[in-house]
Formats: C-alpha cells, sequence, structure tokens
C-alpha cells in the first residue's frame, strides 16, 4: 500500500509541474511500466516457493509450470508439455514436418514421412528420406526399378520407356523390339531396309516382308527372244494361231495341208489332221482347235479337242465355209450357201448353228471376243468394220469412211483393222466402251493385217523395203519394231507376251514359224 500512496503523490506532482499534453502522457506510460514491473514480481513471488509448497492463496492448490505460456507444462491443466521451451511443441500442437516431435508423443515427422509401398524410396511429397518415388504405392517404381514397355516411368527420372523405342536409322520406322512406333524395322541400322524399301537383288530382306529377294528380282534381266518353231525343208507352214502355250498352223509337208501344233512347254510338235484333203486357216482357243477342211469335196469347219483327242465336223453343208475363228463355246465363219458370203455361228454347248449376217452383199473374214462378232461388210459399195452383240441381238456398224477398212481382230472393247483412207494402209482402233476411233500408225508405207491382245496391236509393216513385225502398246503409248531379218515376216498373231509369224528368211522360198516373246 506504501508503493501506491507514493506513486499517487508523484502522480499528483507531475500533472502540476508539466503543462504540457505531451509530457503528461509520457508520464503516464511510465507509471504503466511501473505497475506492471510490480505486478509480475507479485506472481513470481507466489509461484517460486519451496519445495513442496503448493502455492496459492492460503496456500491451496496445485502449482502450474508454463515456462513458453503455451497453456501446457508441469502441473498445468491442459497437461504436460515434452518442451516448455517451445511453445509449438506440446501434447495438443499438431506434428508439422519440422524434425521436432510437434505433439509430444515420441515421434519425429509421423504422417510426413511415407514409404508406402516398401521399397525403400520415400515419396515425392515426403518430409524426408530420399522423397524421390514417383509412384509409393508400386514397389516396381522407384528411381533404381529397370525401365520397361509399360508406357509408365518406371525409374522416375520423368520419362516413359526411354531407351525402348528405336529408330537408329531415322528411316521413320521403328525396330522390330521398339517398345512403341511402327515396330516393323527388320534392321534398324540401315535407313535403306524398312517396310517401304524396294526388294533388290542383295541376298537381304529390304522391304520386311519376312521373304529374300522374292519376285525373282535376282533373274537377268528380261531380253526380247526368238524361236524358230518349224524347221522342215520345202514345207511351207502358214497362217500361225496362239493360245496359252499352243501354236497352231497349216503344213504341206505331207503333199496337202495338214493342222499341226506346237507344245510351247512341252517343245513338242503334233500332227492334228491326218486326212489327204486340204486343211487351212486354223485357229485355238483352250484346248479346241478349228479350221477348214475339203475333205468332203467343198469346205467344211472341222475340230479338234485336244484333251479328249476328238475330231468333231461341224458344218455339213454342202458350200464353202472359209475363216473359221473361235472363242469359248462358239464358233464364227463365212459361209456362201445363200449365194453371198454371210456370217455364220456354231454353239458347241446348245449344238445350235445360227445365220448371223442377212444382207445380200459379202461379208467376210469374222472375229469373235465374248458375245460380240466383227467383220468386213461390203454392202456400203466399200469393206466397212460390223460388229453384232450375240447377247443384244443387234448389230453395229463401226466404220463410217468411204476408204476401205479390212481384216478385223477384236479383244475386249477394242476392235482393230487395217485402213486405206490415206492413200495406204494403217491400222486404226476403235474403242466400243469409250466410242472413239483412233489411227494406231502413221507411216506412209503399208500396215497390214493387224492382231490385238490386250494393250499390245501387232501388224506387218513394209516401211523398212520388206514386211517386218511391228507393235503399238495402247498402254504406254510406244510402238516398237519387233523384228529386223531383212527377209520378210508376215501375218502375226499375238496372246500375252507371245507373237507368232510367219518368217522367210531360211530361204528355199519357204515361210516358217516363229516365235517371238516379249518382256512381260
Amino acid at each position: 500500500m506504501e508503493k501506491y500512496i507514493n506513486l499517487q503523490r508523484i502522480l499528483k506532482t507531475m500533472k502540476q509541474s508539466f503543462k504540457k499534453r505531451f509530457v503528461f502522457l509520457l508520464a503516464v506510460a511510465v507509471i504503466l511500466m511501473f505497475i506492471i514491473s510490480a505486478c509480475q514480481d507479485n506472481v513470481v513471488g507466489k509461484t517460486k516457493g519451496k519445495k513442496g509448497d503448493t502455492g496459492g492463496t492460503g496456500g491451496g492448490g496445485t502449482s502450474c509450470i508454463d515456462n513458453d505460456l503455451d497453456g501446457y507444462g508441469a502441473g498445468c491443466p491442459q497437461g504436460p508439455d515434452c518442451n516448455d521451451n517451445n511453445a509449438n511443441m506440446n501434447t495438443g500442437a499438431l506434428e508439422i514436418c519440422d524434425g521436432v516431435d510437434n505433439d509430444c508423443d515420441g515421434l519425429v515427422n509421423e504422417g510426413w514421412t511415407f514409404d508406402v509401398d516398401s521399397d525403400g524410396y520415400s515419396s515425392l511429397t515426403s518430409c524426408e528420406g530420399s522423397k524421390d518415388d514417383c509412384n509409393d504405392n508400386n514397389a516396381a517404381i522407384n528411381p533404381l526399378a529397370s525401365e520397361v514397355c509399360d508406357s509408365v516411368d518406371n525409374d522416375c527420372n520423368g520419362l516413359i520407356d526411354e531407351g525402348l523405342t528405336f529408330d537408329v536409322d531415322s528411316d521413320g520406322y521403328s525396330s522390330l523390339t521398339s517398345c512403341s512406333g511402327s515396330k516393323d524395322d527388320c534392321n534398324d541400322t540401315n535407313v535403306s531396309i524398312n517396310p517401304l524399301a524396294s526388294e533388290v537383288c542383295d541376298s537381304v530382306d529390304n522391304n520386311c516382308d519376312g521373304l529374300i529377294d522374292e519376285g525373282n528380282i535376282c533373274a537377268p534381266p528380261c531380253v526380247p527372244s526368238e524361236f524358230r518353231v518349224t524347221n522342215i525343208y520345202l514345207s511351207i507352214p502358214l497362217n500361225p494361231a496362239i493360245y496359252g502355250d499352243r501354236i497352231v498352223w497349216q503344213d504341206n509337208r505331207n503333199g496337202n495341208n495338214d493342222i499341226y501344233m506346237y507344245n510351247i512347254t512341252a517343245g513338242t510338235e503334233t500332227r492334228i489332221t491326218t486326212n489327204t484333203a486340204s486343211q487351212q486357216y486354223p485357229d485355238i482357243y483352250g484346248d479346241r482347235i478349228v479350221w477348214q477342211d475339203n475333205r468332203n469335196g467343198n469346205n467344211d469347219l472341222y475340230m479338234y479337242n485336244i484333251t479328249a483327242g476328238t475330231e468333231t465336223r461341224i458344218t455339213t453343208n454342202s458350200l464353202a465355209q472359209l475363216n473359221p475363228a473361235i472363242y469359248g463355246d462358239r464358233i464364227v465363219w463365212r459361209d456362201n450357201r445363200n449365194g453371198n458370203w454371210d456370217i455364220y455361228m456354231y454353239d458347241l454347248a446348245a449344238g445350235t448353228e445360227t445365220r448371223i449376217t442377212t444382207n445380200t452383199a459379202g461379208q467376210y473374214y469374222p472375229d469373235i471376243y465374248g458375245d460380240r462378232i466383227v467383220w468386213q461388210d461390203l454392202r456400203s459399195g466399200n469393206w466397212v468394220i460390223y460388229m453384232y452383240n450375240i447377247t443384244a441381238g443387234t448389230e453395229t456398224r463401226i466404220t463410217t469412211n468411204t476408204a476401205s477398212q479390212q481384216y478385223p481382230d477384236i479383244y475386249g472393247d477394242r476392235i482393230v483393222w487395217q485402213d486405206g483412207r490415206n492413200g495406204n494402209n494403217d491400222i486404226y482402233m476403235y474403242d466400243l466402251a469409250a466410242g472413239t476411233e483412233t489411227r494406231i500408225t502413221t507411216n506412209t508405207a503399208e500396215q497390214q493385217y493387224p492382231a490385238i491382245y490386250g494393250d499390245r496391236i501387232v501388224w506387218q509393216d513394209g516401211r523398212n523395203g520388206n514386211n517386218d513385225i511391228y507393235m503399238y502398246d495402247l498402254a504406254a503409248g510406244t510402238e516398237t519394231r519387233i523384228t529386223t531379218n531383212t527377209a520378210e515376216q508376215q501375218h502375226p498373231a499375238i496372246y500375252g507376251d507371245r507373237i507368232v509369224l510367219e518368217d522367210n528368211r531360211n530361204g528355199g522360198g519357204n515361210p516358217d514359224i516363229y516365235m517371238y516373246t516379249l518382256c512381260p
């Protein structure tokens, strides 16, 4: 009490001594500090009693020692404090990542250090440890794991499947053992080997298809070849025709014209007819050969079946039937039973004969492909090309020029013939599908007797002072001289890559049959 009385006296004296406001305030502050200090001394005096002193007023109650003023300490109602010099450490504190036992449970940073999968690596969000396990739920994923092909970062380096996707040669194709990409480069160290490379002859699988040098790539470059089919002295083989690997022609080696056949694959020649009369102008389709035959005193048509080994008389009319052509089950020819030459057809499957033309003019030299028959026709006063569609039963005039168009041949939608409109015979073509006519040859010499197969047209050509065989490739737009011998080469026929022809190069006044094989 004595101290408080002294303070009041001092305060009264200061109010009287200091007139200015700021001096008064300063004095008040000093007095307050003095009062606070006195109160702290009083509290300390009460808590720092002797050992066993219960403290409190009148000696009752328990003493609370809380040096860090966090409400926790020895004897404090809220509980003990494992570090009474750190207000962040007590039994009510939350554990944080600071290397200290914040909640006084004897554990440090519990709940903050993770190795869930027990692989020895703590997670990226761990408080301590390695802190580099990018997937702490998978023991196979950690910084020392091996990268495998699974679209996952196994070794926690931020890369996926690294070192397992290969395109070493940078050709755009990944190797067979690659984790991703095309996985079809059978040699990833050679840029010229991949699935789109061209196969070459090098004993290597260049295009990665599992085959080496396939496609006969190592075969010598194709060189067109020429082959002499007949070699009989004083024989006159004429009018060759070809189908597949069989060539047929007429041959007078026996004193009359017989039909002969040569098998290209077997290398064998076979006499087809043995009758002593004349057999001429053969044609062949599949295993059937047809020809005109005068054994009955007039020319009839006969057929030989190679497979069955049987000969069949096709026509029985007493007048002449000439120039047969065959396709499938159908045979066509020119026939003068009506007092003029008409075109007739015989269907082997149906066993029926049909008159195709009824015009009183002459119709000559028919050819057939599928259900179309073509011929040359004199009804307009000059030779023109006509066509008959068997299925539709319709006749169509193909050429309208007033010059002479002769010797038609047909393959698919294309008809070819020799044409005199330019003052010499040229080769022309008509495309049925497009409805267009095209001049094939422009040379001023004579081009005659055309034949067509696919995109290739062949003919005999007099531009070199003798007749040679020439060919035009419709797809390439190129003309090629086939024969170069100075003798006469005539009457070509074509099937696939093979051209057959009459050739007089061996002298003696008789031709031979030759075959010329083109490169595919």
